[in-house]
């Protein structure tokens, strides 16, 4: 008979409260499958680093702050996209269409359409999740991540 009490949690359980609330919501199937492919480069990116059990809730803290706000904008980016391809007959919906057929060889900043739209167009498909877990783990190991444990020391070791 043992003589302490074992705390079995398998990582599936671990990662589901990581998994980002809206990820359900996302409009389109494609959509999430490229978010679920960033996800997955961010954290097996941010695991290879790993060399010390003691650093696996500090990963899965960094992994959440990396991943929470970009998959927070690109939601409120395609729920904007509902609300502009479906407005209401009215003078919004007609500054919509002239804007949309004067600039669609030019798109600006904010145009309607934010996959012509060459600020979000570059945010969206420059990124670069090696590069964003690598920056991320090195702030950590300098001790400087924000909410992270004391696991950093073994990875600066």
């Amino acid at each position: 008979m043992p003589r302490h009490a074992t705390i079995s949690v398998s990582y599936k359980e671990i990662l589901a409260s990581y998994i980002p609330l809206n990820a359900n919501k996302l409009l389109s199937r494609a959509q999430g499958a490229a978010q679920a492919v960033e996800d997955g480069a961010v954290l097996g990116a941010l695991l290879s680093r790993v060399t010390d059990a003691s650093q696996l809730p500090d990963v899965l803290h960094i992994y959440e702050v990396l991943r929470k706000s970009r998959t927070t904008r690109i939601v409120k980016g395609s729920t904007a996209m509902r609300h502009i391809f479906h407005a209401h007959d009215g003078p919004r919906q007609r500054e919509r269409d002239r804007q949309l057929l004067e600039y669609q060889d030019q798109p600006f900043d904010g145009f309607p359409n934010r996959w012509r739209d060459p600020s979000f167009q570059s945010w969206l498909f420059k990124y670069d999740a090696e590069e964003e877990a690598m920056n991320a783990w090195n702030v950590y190991i300098r001790g400087k991540f924000p909410g992270a444990t004391e696991g950093w020391m073994k990875a600066a070791m």
